[in-house]
Formats: C-alpha cells, structure tokens, sequence
C-alpha cells in the first residue's frame, strides 16, 4: 500500500481520537469472465470503511482467484461473506501504536475468520486433499486454509492498519481518503470503474432502508433461514409448509414437486408454482399471447390491438405498425420473465433493432407480437380460484435521492436489500447487456452524480421482477373494478383456476372504465412468492389459498385450523446417498436451522432421520434433505407427522 509506516506514539490522542469505527464491509462480484494470463481482471472485491476521530477511509482489496465457471468460487464467496458480516464495529484503542493497532484489528481478523470456518468448516475440510479422515484435520491447519480463501480480506486489514497508525502521526485534519489495492483513488472513481461488471453486492450492515411511495421496504425475520434453501427455494418450502401444517404426509421428489396425502391416501400434487388447479390446456392458452388476445377480446375485456408475426415477416411488422401506430410493444409470442420484451417503441428503425434483439435471443426462431403500447403502470393481480388473492405493482427499479449519496452509491444500497428478500434469493438485479431491457434506447445515467432529497432517478427499464423492477402490494387500494375484470379474464380460459393477471393501468385505485387500460397476458405458472415476499408493502399468503382451494376442489382431507406452532416428523431419505458425509451435513443443517435432529435409521438402503422444532422451520429443513450434501443425491424425501 502507498503508505509508509510512521511511528505515532508522539501524537496526544484524546479518547474520541483513539475510537476506530469499523463502519461496514461490501462485497463486489463480479461478472463471468474468461481466463487470460496475458491480462488479470479481478472476480470480487472486498472493501471495509471506517472512521477515527472526523477522518474517514475506505480500504478496497481484489480477488483474482476463478473457478472453471469464471467466476469467484462459491467456497471464497461463502467465506468471505462471512467475515465481512462479523467484522464492523467500534474499537477503543489503547494507543495509535502500529503494535496496539494490529494487535486489536489481528484479534477481530481472527474471530472473523473463526466466524467463517463454522459457517463453512465442512465444505472448507473436503478441499484438504491426502488427509483422510476429515474429522481428523488440524484446526491450525484448517485456519491456515481459511486463511488463504481470505486473502484480499486479510490485506484490506492490514492496509486498515497502516491508515490508522499514519493519521495522528502525519496529520489531524479532517480527510476522506479511498485506497483501491493500495493506490489512493477517489471511491466514486471506483464504482464508476467497476459499476457495469458487477453481478452481485452485499453491505454489511445494510444501508439505512429505501422506501417507495411512502412504503418502507420489508425486512424478513426468516431470510437467514430461507437462504439456505439456495435459489428458487421457496417454491419447494411453502407448499411443503402448509402440508406439515395441516397435517399431511409429504413426500418430495425434488426440490420443487412435492405429493401430500391426506389419511384417505388422496393426493395433491405441486411442483413449482403449478397445481391441479390449472389444466394442461389452460396452461397452452395462456402461454400463446395472441390466443389469450382473442379470447379475452371476445369477453369484452380490454386488451391492446395487435398481432403476431413470423421470424422473416418483418416488412409486415413494420406496416403493421404504422397501421395501428406508434409507439408500440414487440415481444415473443411464447416468451416468459420479460425476456425479449420491448416496450415504448416510437419509430421504424427502433423496432427493427428491437426484432433484431429478439435475433439475439433464445426466441430467435419464434413467433412475435407487435402491439399497441398502453400508457400505464405494470400490474400483476394473482386470481385463486374466483377470487384476487394478491396485487402487486411492478414498478420500475429507481432509487431516491437523499442529497449526500451518488446515484451509484443508491443503486448498490437498493439492491443489497432487494438480496435479502427471500424470493430474490441468488437472483441479481443486475442484467446482462442482452437480457430484456424494456426499451430498447440506451438508458444512460450519470453514476457520480448526487441526486438531491427525495429526487427519485429511474434506472429500470423492464417491469418485469426477473430484470430487478420493484414488488409494490397494492391488495387493499386495488379498485373493485379491477378484481372483476382479472376474475372474469380468468374465467375465460377453460380449466384455469389460479392465474396471474398482467394488466396495465393508470390508477389502481379508480375504476377500470373510467382509464386506459389493458389486459395484456395471463399467467397460468405465476410465481408464488412475489406476493409472499413483495419488497414493498404487505405479504399475502397467496400460496395458502391455492392450497386450500386445491384441498376443496379435490376434496382432500384438511383440518379447518393450521397448525403454525411445533410439530415432530420423520422422514424417509432415499437415492445415491453417501451416509457419512450425509449424516454430518444434516447434522450441520440441523444446527443452523435450529431444529433438533435424530437418526433413527441406518442398516437399510434408506436413511430415516427424525426432526422435530417449529412447523417452519422442520419444513426448511426437510426441503434440504432432498438437496443433501454434493457427495449424494437423493431421489425422494418422504415425511411423516408423529407428533
């Protein structure tokens, strides 16, 4: 680092002088990249910021090590993240000695790194190769190796170390200085440098809490928890959930496709967010957009004038246009999430690069649509049987100026809090270039500039939650008019009892008749956890009602009241299981969750495990016996109430 060491026992330091804040840690991931020993670009960053006295620094270290995929290996990443979390805090230092400054921060490096081998010890222990038994490794040698996994962690400590220790002894005078692999660099220089490669980011702690329209977005008790059901988890855990809940025997074949029996041995089948609610065909209706037009048009309901296309017929788009003109929307006939999708084209040459990005993509050789643009908000209202059990806003992704932070400084904060959102889990919001963009102009934005208070900047371009727009709940102020209309679109498509409603709207609190507005695509596989987990406003138990509602359409047996204290299970683990390695990672899972966990059984080709803890929480935990450690694979998890 570009500085050197001074001796600061000669500076008169007062107590407040001698207080060192370690204010936060972030980690910076970055995108897939391909190897090049000609040239070394870095795969994360960890940068800590503190304080002593009025000075402030910010220390950013990289990491260049790469997995075969390209990117930071999810061993380092885990690690890191980790200690980042365990590390900020105040300090009072003795003196300003380079001696009493290592020594405290060397104490608080070390304990992060302990924090971190618990968290990962078991993944960390497979990666010591000629040791045998894993149960028999050193714990000195284990933290060597954590410590190695740790390195740009360790050398931002030790750049820490070198500012403190320099400060009173050069000078007291207030700066805010920012050392990028010890290089003094102004920090929004930094993210300016970096911003377009990142692929994910993490502050600990988080920022202070973004809001929207007055709503302050949602913190979830159970995001720890959750995250440990990796991405998509969700959709496994809640179906199983209310199973146990309600008393069921469930048996899970994956993590998403679960079957839950009653005590008449009648079955409900659920696999990600599809149910016997919707019928095969329902499901063919909703997923051809210019079928669904047709119909929905048929009913009366609004939908916006427009047509489908073959991939070559694109002189007819172009005069389709300017026959029902612009601007218009282009998008795949088949697409789902967003993808493709380009809306508020305004001219010919924009929707000829918007169809050449469609060229791009994995629609290439599909049909398209070029509709009419509706001037509207993006809603999505979830039908559950005959009636709207959530409303969500899909807002563009924006941020709101306080007057001391930079737009790229808000955009990173909006995010590390949109990643402790249980349904976004592993799910970025950054976007490839040629991912959906909503529009197809480029969108430039100034990363250094500062918006001012309450100033909201858009940077979104899709609406769609998939490309990192916001979940607003608009349940409660959601017009009357509104509901009838999504009901009835539902209605329209035979066998179609749990839809989600895509509707464009103006206000969602008037009247339907009284706005433009358009019913522009049914959604017969709609996520289940949007409404569970919204970002913003109220979570609503969306996938409770598609339980119950399946359970009386079916006539499936279901107590009237759920069961959302303890409960004691066993489950019946079968497949490719190596039983040591599976034994200790259950073990572990057990212990993170906080479920007590017992094994019953061995001798047999199965494995019976015995769980038992809050209805919630022994639901987790039975949706990661089917995951299990990399060792094994299992096939089927089956779990039993006995208690």
């Amino acid at each position: 680092m570009n500085i050197t060491l001074k001796p600061s026992d000669s500076c008169e330091n007062s107590g407040s002088d001698r207080k060192l804040n370690i204010e936060g840690c972030e980690l910076f991931v970055y995108k897939k990249q391909k190897y090049s020993k000609e040239e070394r670009h870095p795969t994360y960053s960890v940068a800590i910021s503190a304080s002593i006295g009025s000075s402030k620094v910010s220390i950013v270290r990289h990491g260049y090590i790469m997995s075969k995929a390209g990117r930071v290996p999810m061993l380092n990443r885990s690690m890191v993240e980790c200690a980042l979390e365990h590390f900020p805090r105040e300090l009072e230092l003795a003196s300003l000695d380079v001696k009493e400054v290592r020594k405290a921060l060397y104490l608080l490096r070390d304990e992060a790194c302990l924090s971190s081998i618990d968290e990962n010890g078991d993944e960390l222990k497979h990666t010591v190769e000629s040791l045998g038994d894993v149960d028999d490794i050193d714990p000195a040698l284990l933290m060597e190796k954590a410590k190695s996994r740790l390195r740009p962690f360790r050398l931002a400590i030790n750049d820490l170390i070198r500012f403190v220790s320099n400060e009173y002894a050069a000078s007291k005078s207030p700066k805010e200085e920012c050392y990028v692999d010890g290089e003094k660099i102004p920090r929004k220089f930094f993210l300016s440098d970096v911003f377009n490669n990142i692929e994910d980011y993490m502050a600990f702690p988080l920022p202070k809490k973004p809001f929207i329209y007055g709503k302050e977005i949602v913190e979830y008790s159970d995001y720890r928890e959750l995250k440990l059901l990796k991405k998509n988890g969700t959709k496994g855990f809640l179906f199983y959930y209310y199973a146990l809940g309600y008393g069921l025997s469930a048996t899970r074949l994956s993590k998403f496709s679960l079957v839950t029996e009653d005590k008449h041995r009648n079955n409900m089948l659920f696999s990600w967010s599809t149910s016997q609610l919707s019928s095969i065909v329902s499901h063919a209706f909703c997923v051809d957009k210019e079928a669904t037009r047709q119909i929905l048009n048929e009913q009366g309901l609004p939908v916006p004038a427009g047509r489908a296309f073959e991939p070559k017929d694109i002189t007819s788009a172009l005069e389709y246009a300017e026959l029902i003109g612009y601007p218009v929307v282009c998008k795949p006939l088949n697409g789902s999430k967003g993808e493709g999708v380009v809306v508020n084209i305004k001219k010919k040459e924009e929707l000829l690069a918007a169809i050449k990005t469609l060229e791009r993509s994995v629609y290439k050789d599909s049909d398209f649509i070029v509709e009419k643009y509706i001037k509207g908000k993006d809603y999505r209202i979830v039908v559950v049987g005959n009636e709207v059990k959530g409303a969500l806003c899909r807002e563009l992704a924006s941020v709101t100026g306080d007057g001391i932070h930079s737009t790229a400084e808000l955009m990173l904060a909006k995010h590390a809090w949109r990643m402790k959102n249980p349904h976004f889990i592993e799910r970025s919001a950054f976007i490839e270039e040629d991912s959906a963009f909503g529009n197809i102009n480029d969108f430039s934005i100034d990363l250094l500039r500062v918006p001012e208070l309450n100033e909201h900047v858009v940077f979104g371009t899709s609406c769609n939650l998939s490309q990192g727009a916001d979940s607003v709940d608009v349940l409660d102020e959601l017009h009357p008019s509104i509901k009838e209309a999504a009901v009835k679109a539902t209605e329209a498509i035979p066998g179609l009892r749990y839809c989600g409603v895509d509707i464009l709207i103006e206000d969602h609190t008037k009247d339907i008749a009284s706005q433009s507005a358009a019913i522009i695509e049914l959604n017969a596989k709609a996520a289940i956890g949007n409404c569970e987990y919204p970002m913003f406003g109220k979570p609503r138990e969306v996938v409770k009602s598609i339980f119950t509602t399946v359970a009386e359409d079916f006539g499936i047996d279901i107590p009237k009241v759920f069961n959302e204290g303890s409960c004691k299970v066993v489950c019946e683990v079968k497949g490719s299981i190596d039983k040591k390695e599976y034994i200790r990672w259950a073990y572990r899972s057990a212990r993170q969750l906080g479920v007590d966990l017992k094994i019953k059984e061995l001798n047999s080709p199965k494995i019976h495990i015995e769980i038992e803890g809050s209805v919630k929480v022994v639901s987790m935990m039975a949706t990661r016996l089917v995951v299990g450690p990399k060792s094994s694979r299992p096939y089927s998890v089956k779990t039993r109430l006995i208690a």
